[in-house]
């Protein structure tokens, strides 16, 4: 599949070619869908727009991607390694948080497995390290939400994460999901 990606004004921003034999995305032995393509169009589109936003954003300011940072696809890592150089020379933060997380332990959701720890507080977090270019860590951010997330930072950034999830955790009292930031909700739709 060939794909463009045009900007307000009309202008081809970026070609995309993807191979729906890519075992990134295909499932099993069957190549991936042209729906599962538009998914994959979009998720580079919105690390190309996180990058872009970087250019009007005061420094300090935070860009909390809905999902991970960890590039799943052939060709997410390119869009991921140019908006963490970007914020880096912007001093933006980057930063991210997912209601899913593909990390196991023995057949076990690592989300799950720490949510079931009572460690007694109403919001936290807990670090489980680094992978590739971010840090990795659990939070909850709401004493009113059954749910953990897996928060995530770029590593060069790192020392902004109490910074960020204490704004995140502000931002999560929304009565519909309480726990998860509001605007990562109206994101998500």
């Amino acid at each position: 599949y060939k794909t463009e990606m045009f900007s307000v004004k009309g202008d081809v921003i970026d070609d995309i070619d993807i191979s729906s034999f890519d075992s990134s995305i295909k499932l099993g032995n069957e190549r991936a869908s042209i729906s599962q393509i538009g998914g994959v169009v979009r998720r580079f589109s919105e690390l190309n727009l996180a990058k872009s936003i970087c250019n009007d954003l005061d420094k300090r300011d935070i860009i909390v991607l809905d999902g991970c940072l960890k590039g799943l696809v052939k060709g997410e890592d390119r869009y991921l390694n140019e908006l963490f150089e970007t914020g880096v020379e912007k001093e933006i933060i980057i930063s991210s948080l997912a209601k899913t997380s593909n990390r196991f332990l023995d057949k076990r959701s690592v989300l799950n497995e720490i949510n079931n720890v009572d460690c007694g507080l109403d919001k936290w977090h807990y670090n489980i390290g680094k992978e590739n270019d971010y840090d990795v860590s659990v939070a909850k951010l709401n004493k009113n939400s059954d749910y953990v997330f897996e928060f995530n930072i770029y590593e060069k950034q790192a020392d902004m994460k109490e910074a960020v999830l204490s704004i995140l955790a502000a931002n999560s009292n929304d009565a519909v999901f309480p726990g998860y930031p509001y605007g990562l909700t109206l994101a998500d739709k």
